[in-house]
């Protein structure tokens, strides 16, 4: 999952317009475009601001991911992040407990 992908599986778990995300991160309105179009990649930095928005903390670790995604991985961190939007942290933070305890990494 490239980032232009990511920024609309974000922008559509959320509901934020690329101009809200221009505002609140000092990105211009024409250059988010280009990112969401995938005619630019952004920087870290770029990335960083974007996912600093309080509206997007849900997917911060889906935008702030460098490597390749699958499909598969990417769906994970989508609902991880819809979790998070929806206060249940503390549900989240059980499964992961449990998903470290099943693989041995705990």
């Amino acid at each position: 999952m490239d980032f232009k992908e990511k920024l609309k599986v974000v922008r559509d778990e959320s509901g934020i317009s690329l101009k809200e995300i221009a505002k609140n991160s000092s990105i211009a309105y024409d250059t988010l475009r280009m990112y969401s179009q995938g005619r630019r990649k952004p920087k870290i930095e770029q990335i960083q601001k974007i996912a600093a928005i309080p509206a997007l903390e849900p997917w911060s670790e889906l935008l702030l991911e460098q490597t390749e995604l699958s499909s598969d991985e990417a769906e994970f961190l989508v609902l991880v992040g819809r979790m998070k939007a929806q206060g249940k942290q503390a549900e989240l933070d059980r499964i992961l407990d449990e998903m470290k305890r099943l693989s041995g990494t705990e």
